[in-house]
């Protein structure tokens, strides 16, 4: 599936018609279908994006990345976090997402409940940290 099948796809679950998306984008009508090979510039797939409320690794490759509100929200984390605890913790917490969406990248996160497991594992010495940034997910999973 190419990334204009994609587009397709999601405009047809959300009841959005592909011209009003191209429209509402600043695209000519009917752009999305002149692309020969089904692939945009990544600026105009951002803002595709963006629009849909996916990521564009979704659009490009089918991989179900972090929509733009849980970017948004992992962001007021971080900034919370680093008022709350100083710019050490938060360093600390980037090292760790850091090689974590390095692992995801590379189609290595395996799900939820293992994510929170290896959070913990990383975590261990700072647990203030952890429970700060996954309260929820940490109760769900205590001793699992």
């Amino acid at each position: 599936m190419t990334s204009v099948d994609r587009i397709k796809h999601i405009c047809k679950e959300k009841k959005i018609p592909v011209s009003k998306l191209e429209k509402d984008c600043g695209f000519g009508n009917g752009y999305l279908n002149s692309l020969a090979k089904g692939t945009l510039p990544a600026d105009r797939l951002f803002k595709v994006a963006h629009y849909l409320g996916v990521s564009m690794e979704y659009l490009q490759y089918g991989a179900t990345g972090p929509t733009i509100e849980q970017v948004n929200n992992l962001a007021a984390k971080l900034q919370k976090l680093e008022r709350e605890c100083g710019p050490a913790a938060l360093a600390y917490v980037c090292g760790y997402f850091e090689s974590y969406l390095d692992g995801y990248m590379k189609g290595a996160r395996t799900g939820q409940g293992e994510a929170v497991a290896e959070a913990k594992e990383l975590f261990k010495d700072r647990p203030d940290l952890l429970d700060r940034l996954f309260p929820a997910e940490v109760a769900d999973h205590a001793e699992s």
